[in-house]
């Protein structure tokens, strides 16, 4: 599916990031320096950023990763690739689908002024491992830096409008509890790069087609899922969210009094997951 990341687009939700903390965990995410930072591509913060090490434009620095589910390398169909809060100037994206035997280059990106490189590829494209080539930086010679890594499949973009997107305090969170004598205890969270939950928005569709009232079914009972509320306007914004487990009902979907249909629901922030 060929998203439309123009100005004034509709929202796009897209599968999970298929690069994820498994691949941490299994010792298959490889980087040439900055491993104490390799944590922060896929943590889903992209004010938090993996960054080289001794690195400069004569250097060139690799990332290579398996994309996982939980105990198992997989092939992915990919539909959409994005590099966040970086600064690199020239780069090369290569994709194996025979765990690393071969690496085609999907794609060679060269002069780049962005901080943030997003690509809806053309025709979904199979692979079980990517792999980053990184030479220049924006400014000569600084360390590479990049926030997030982003490899996903596209699920759908609805030909609606966004009704109504709202931000919850996110830097700092506090949480209560009850104890037994009746007080309560509050303690405040701090948003950081280790967090799993450090967003919180409500997002609401008008609008909606009959025919997409199913495809917005199966996403809100899925695993989780990204969001990119505004992907022309304001392209840092991608969220992976999921449902609260166990919450969906058909209350998010409701008939309004003009006969239009609309879809309501909180949306979680869950890093890495």
């Amino acid at each position: 599916m060929l998203l439309d990341l123009a100005a004034k687009s509709y929202p796009a939700f897209l599968s999970k990031n298929y690069f994820n903390r498994n691949a941490d965990e299994h010792s298959d995410l490889l980087v040439t320096s900055g491993s104490s930072f390799r944590h922060r591509l896929f943590d889903m913060d992209p004010l938090s950023y993996w960054t080289s090490q001794g690195s400069s434009d004569a250097v060139t620095e690799e990332i290579q990763f398996g994309l996982w589910t939980p105990g198992a390398q997989t092939s992915r169909s990919i539909d959409y690739i994005a590099l966040m809060n970086h600064n690199l100037d020239d780069f090369t994206i290569e994709l194996s689908n025979d765990n690393g035997a071969s690496w085609p280059t999907l794609y060679t990106f060269t002069s780049v002024i962005d901080q943030n490189t997003r690509q809806s590829v053309a025709t979904p494209i199979d692979a079980d491992r990517v792999r980053i080539r990184m030479t220049t930086t924006q400014t000569a010679n600084q360390e590479k830096q990049i926030g997030d890594i982003i490899i996903a499949g596209a699920d759908f973009q609805p030909d609606v409008g966004l009704s109504l997107y709202k931000r919850k305090p996110f830097i700092v969170k506090d949480k209560t509890a009850l104890m037994h004598d009746n007080s309560v205890r509050r303690s405040y969270i701090y948003r950081s790069d280790a967090s799993l939950h450090f967003f919180g928005a409500t997002l609401g569709f008008s609008g909606i087609a009959f025919d997409d009232l199913q495809q917005f079914r199966d996403l809100l009972k899925n695993e989780p899922f990204l969001v990119m509320p505004e992907p022309g306007d304001i392209p840092s914004e991608i969220f992976l969210c999921g449902i609260e487990p166990d919450s969906y009902v058909e209350n998010y979907i409701a008939l309004s009094k003009s006969g239009a249909f609309a879809v309501s629901f909180d949306l979680r922030e869950v890093g890495g997951a």
